[in-house]
């Protein structure tokens, strides 16, 4: 599933309009940390993207966004542009 944002605060994407696609392990780790009483929403992986407190390198040209969520917790998430465009680690 996708997303279309407006990146207006971003950077690294100069305020254009980026498209998120949400994989299936995306989904997956939402449900599962839901379980364990942690809820993420899209808004707040979208925002950690678009809008991140910190980006590390990470392995093979990936990116790492970080964005603080609450006062002991920040969300993680993996990343590639690819010509511009951002892709998820586990991409299908």
């Amino acid at each position: 599933m996708s997303s279309l944002i407006q990146s207006a605060c971003s950077p690294r994407q100069g305020g254009r309009t980026v498209a998120i696609r949400f994989t299936r392990h995306a989904e997956e780790k939402f449900a599962l940390l839901a379980q364990h009483g942690f809820v993420i929403t899209r808004e707040q992986v979208e925002n950690a993207v678009i809008r991140p407190d910190r980006v590390d390198e990470g392995r093979r040209g990936r990116l790492v966004a970080e964005r603080v969520v609450s006062r002991n917790h920040v969300v993680r998430v993996v990343y590639v542009e690819d010509n511009g465009a951002r892709r998820g680690r586990y991409a299908d």
